[in-house]
């Protein structure tokens, strides 16, 4: 094995290990007063949030990463923008590319009164938490608000962690990320 391969290996394996990283689907502890059109998350069940402590990071790779075939591995995509989905239903997440591997099996969530969000965003070093989430929806173009905040100081690689949340159902229109600091 080359030491060009081995290094990408290594790598890969950093990077999947950083996406596993979830937001506090209870809104977290930093909360802050939200605006008339902010529409906080609503408390996902324990099936659906041990579902996404678990596969988290599949599911990320498989809607913001491309796949290197070369290597046979994920890539972050370039350049990163932050990013956001808005799933409202189960065939929606089933149309979700697994590269041939069958998808996690989604818990029960009520998609006929709810939305499922999934993130993915840059931080430019490791050691953030995200405190609060929420989207607002008052321009035509939502926003979900991530709100960090740097539980680690010093440390320096960059990291890609995908977040989720179970929302009130929201509207049908884009949806882009604002990823801000506590500080």
């Amino acid at each position: 094995m080359t030491m060009k391969k081995i290094f990408t290996l290594l790598l890969a394996g950093a990077l999947i290990s950083v996406l596993a990283v979830a937001c506090d689907n209870e809104g977290g502890s930093g909360q802050r007063e939200l605006n008339e059109n902010e529409i906080q998350l609503v408390q996902a069940s324990n099936e659906v949030t041990e579902f996404f402590d678990e596969n988290l990071s599949q599911i990320a790779h498989a809607i913001f990463d491309e796949y290197d075939e070369e290597y046979e591995v994920w890539k972050i995509r370039r350049p990163f923008v932050d990013s956001c989905v808005m799933i409202n239903s189960v065939s929606e997440y089933r149309q979700i590319d697994f590269r041939g591997e069958p998808a996690p099996e989604l818990p029960a969530i009520d998609f006929d009164s709810h939305t499922l969000v999934i993130g993915q965003y840059a931080i430019p070093q490791g050691g953030y938490t995200p405190v609060s989430q929420s989207i607002d929806t008052e321009s035509d173009v939502m926003e979900l608000k991530l709100v960090l905040e740097n539980t680690h100081k010093g440390l320096t690689a960059e990291f890609y962690p995908s977040c989720w949340g179970v929302y009130p159902k929201l509207p049908q229109k884009p949806i882009i990320m604002d990823v801000t600091d506590n500080e």
